[in-house]
């Protein structure tokens, strides 16, 4: 007649890889005698999560009430799998005894330990850049426990304090997207200097994500110097006058100008930059300025 022996206690090793089995009393895999376990005398099931399919491959008898079960899945786990271990029916008997195990039983589950690491994607700035602020974005596949954002020194102007390390903080360890934003333990960076940005985290688990780097990021704010080299002339008759001037970085140039200028809209460096304006209507134009915004969004004005 079947027993009701429940199982002592399951548990399941860090790798996944080996579930024990303690039994409350001695067990075999032979009816009226004593025998070892083998892997056809469990079954196995597995639900929730995103691993699938366990196999027990072997079974180690390491004594008459204690087995390990040498197991195997499809997939990476999250930490939400929940594994069944059962005896198949008939098949596991009270030791020296015809009765048989039945297949209900307690204490006979386990959870697979998250296996699967945080992936950082979407991260800006991007490669070969010009940022005027530390503000940093990303996507986090999960949350994190813990994490970091590294700004090294390539290039550019020293910097003594690199590499800078900013720990993330509050809901920048947080799951989904985060908008490119100023850290919460944002770094000092020096104006001219080019950096590698690397991210880095850790989940809950002890998953490190694989670290991901944007290279070429030039901090800069430092605005563009301009300078007239030829006014407008006024008063004029000329309704597409020019204006010539030099710029010490180069960048897009606009003006406050409601024409606008039919010339190109790029400032380039070493050179006298010229402007021509779109036929200007009759009257006096005061306090009318041309722009230069570097690629950092620093701009510099100059009144004509």
């Amino acid at each position: 007649m079947p027993g009701n022996n429940k199982f002592t206690s399951t548990s399941i090793n860090s790798a996944n890889t080996a579930i024990t089995v303690v039994f409350s009393q001695a067990v075999s895999g032979t009816s009226g005698g004593s025998g070892n376990l083998d892997q056809n005398d469990f079954t196995i099931s597995l639900t929730g999560g995103t691993a699938t399919s366990p196999v027990i491959s072997s079974v180690s008898n390491t004594s008459s009430t204690e087995k390990v079960l040498t197991i195997s899945h499809t997939g990476t786990a999250n930490g939400s799998e929940t594994i069944t271990v059962l005896p198949a029916t008939g098949a596991i008997f009270l030791e020296n005894s015809t009765t048989s195990l039945t297949t209900t039983h307690s204490n006979n589950t386990v959870s697979l330990n998250d296996k699967t690491v945080p992936i950082f994607t979407s991260v800006s700035p991007s490669t070969n850049s010009s940022v005027k602020t530390t503000a940093i974005g990303y996507t986090l596949s999960e949350a994190i426990a813990s994490g970091s954002v590294v700004w090294t020194r390539t290039s550019g102007t020293a910097d003594g304090n690199s590499p800078h390390t900013a720990a993330l903080a509050g809901a920048e360890l947080n799951t989904g997207t985060r908008s490119s934003a100023v850290l919460t333990n944002a770094p000092p960076l020096v104006s001219g200097t080019i950096y590698t940005i690397a991210f880095n985290g850790t989940d809950a688990a002890g998953n490190a994500a694989t670290e991901v780097s944007v290279t070429g990021i030039t901090f800069d704010t430092t605005a563009p110097t301009l300078a007239q080299i030829s006014a407008v002339p006024t008063p004029s008759n000329d309704t597409t006058p020019s204006f010539i001037f030099t710029t010490d970085e180069a960048g897009t140039i606009t003006t406050n100008i409601s024409e606008g200028f039919s010339t190109s809209s790029s400032a380039t460096t070493g050179s006298n930059q010229t402007i021509t304006f779109n036929t200007l209507s009759a009257g006096t134009y005061a306090n009318k300025t041309i722009t230069v915004t570097d690629a950092a969004g620093n701009a510099g004005s100059l009144t004509i």
